[in-house]
């Protein structure tokens, strides 16, 4: 758009009709005029037809932008469309008088303004409109010095907005319309008034990309350059915090993912940030399947077992100011994951992991718990003393020792099976622990049945 120096910064600004979809939304309002043999409309009252939306026109020659809604020289402007050149207009107006009437109209408003240009003047055509795609897609910019969101569709430097909206290179775009005109396609920005051009002289600016939106759980396995870029980029100038490291083993929740120039990228979720799942040839990210829900577990490590930071053997990875889990003990687990061929699983209520084996060996073991009220007679000559997990070993008693006398009574809450042994967790005056059902093939806990009534 031709115009004198010191219109940049004019009334034209940030377009506000995004909201609504090309047209279908008309009002109209009754505008009285004087008239004389000069004037555009006539002397009586006339009634405006509008319609708001996004329109695009093309001029077919060079049309002047008026300040008001009518072709009178009086009322023009410095600015000019000049011929070829494609505007963006945010309301079309039309009058209860027709365009063959007066040969002048509809009239059309430039968006975000209160600039005006005519469809027709005396009878002839003076801009055409451009049909208007909308829909949703996504496109990386190519340009490696980035692009800047222009008023309207165009390449002109004297349409940015002002104040300056840039994209920077490398970065996504997401747009809601598109135009081509002239063998250039331009597209408008989501949830902005600023439009983009995907070529100038021969030169792509814009690359079509298919950005995924999901969930998807990744492990880091090289950390070495892993750091959060502020758009799809390997490259360490596009770094947007440096202090946010991904150290090896540790789990990265993501939530897009969008493959560009063979390299594919990742969002980590709840952040702007991308990371690459490559870096020159050599895998950083692996993809890991986090399954959620509730199970139990008993730890069969001789020396128990300590919380991890992440879900990998690492010792780096030792959470030291956690509690360390005992052998025998019963560990709740919400989360598990496999890691390179070993099962993790996520300790309820802390923010660490656990591994179920290493080096071939099992350190946990799923046990099956269950929930009731049980009475059982206590058969152990000596009786028995409770334990803080449900294990045989002795070592596990509790500290005064409790001893549940022979022939006593006892109430269980709980009961897990533990491979071929049954524990139940029982209260007493002294202490809440656990007791063995059976010990060497000796039974020493007999479950009592209810008695039924008149028996």
């Amino acid at each position: 758009m031709k115009q004198n120096s010191g219109l940049r910064n004019s009334s034209v600004g940030l377009c506000t009709s995004r909201s609504f979809p090309t047209g279908h939304n008309r009002l109209s309002c009754n505008l009285t005029f004087s008239w004389s043999k000069h004037s555009a409309l006539p002397a009586f009252p006339v009634t405006s037809i509008d319609e708001q939306g996004l329109f695009v026109y093309r001029a077919l020659h060079d049309v002047g932008v008026r300040d008001k809604p009518t072709v009178c020289d009086s009322h023009s402007t410095p600015q000019t469309v000049e011929a070829g050149e494609l505007v963006c207009v945010d309301l079309w107006r039309t009058f209860n008088h027709t365009i063959n009437e007066s040969g002048n109209g509809p009239f059309l408003r430039l968006a975000g303004s209160d600039s005006w240009i005519f469809e027709y003047k005396e009878g002839s055509k003076c801009m055409e409109a451009i049909p208007v795609e909308e829909g949703y897609w996504s496109y990386q910019v190519t340009n490696s010095f980035g692009l800047v969101l222009r008023r309207h569709p165009t390449h002109s430097t004297e349409c940015c907005l002002y104040p300056e909206v840039a994209c920077p290179g490398k970065s996504l775009v997401w747009v809601d319309r598109k135009v081509q005109c002239g063998g250039v396609t331009y597209v408008r920005v989501k949830d902005t008034s600023g439009w983009l051009f995907m070529s100038r002289n021969g030169q792509q600016t814009l690359r079509r990309v298919v950005v995924e939106e999901g969930s998807w759980m990744y492990q880091v396995i090289n950390s070495a350059g892993l750091a959060l870029r502020g758009h799809p980029d390997d490259s360490s100038a596009s770094c947007v915090d440096p202090e946010i490291v991904f150290p090896d083993g540790s789990l990265v929740s993501t939530d897009k993912k969008v493959e560009c120039g063979g390299t594919t990228y990742v969002r980590v979720k709840d952040t702007s940030g991308w990371l690459f799942l490559s870096l020159n040839g050599q895998q950083t990210l692996r993809r890991v399947i986090v399954e959620e829900g509730s199970w139990t577990y008993q730890v069969t490590n001789f020396a128990g077992l300590g919380l991890l930071r992440h879900p990998a053997h690492a010792i780096v990875n030792r959470m030291v100011a956690e509690e360390t889990y005992p052998d025998g003990s019963l560990v709740q687990a919400d989360r598990k994951v496999e890691c390179g061929g070993i099962t993790f699983v996520h300790v309820k209520d802390t923010s660490g992991w656990l591994f179920m084996s290493r080096s071939g060996v099992n350190t946990l073991r799923r046990v099956v718990e269950e929930e009731g009220v049980w009475t059982y007679k206590v058969t152990n000559k000596v009786g028995l003393a409770l334990r803080r997990n449900p294990t045989h070993s002795p070592e596990s008693c509790l500290v005064p020792e409790v001893l549940i006398p022979n022939h006593s009574l006892v109430r269980a809450d709980k009961k897990v099976e533990c491979g071929v042994d049954t524990f139940v967790r029982v209260s007493d005056t002294l202490g809440t622990g656990w007791l063995f059902v059976s010990r060497d093939g000796e039974q020493t806990l007999i479950e009592q049945k209810p008695q039924p009534i008149g028996q």
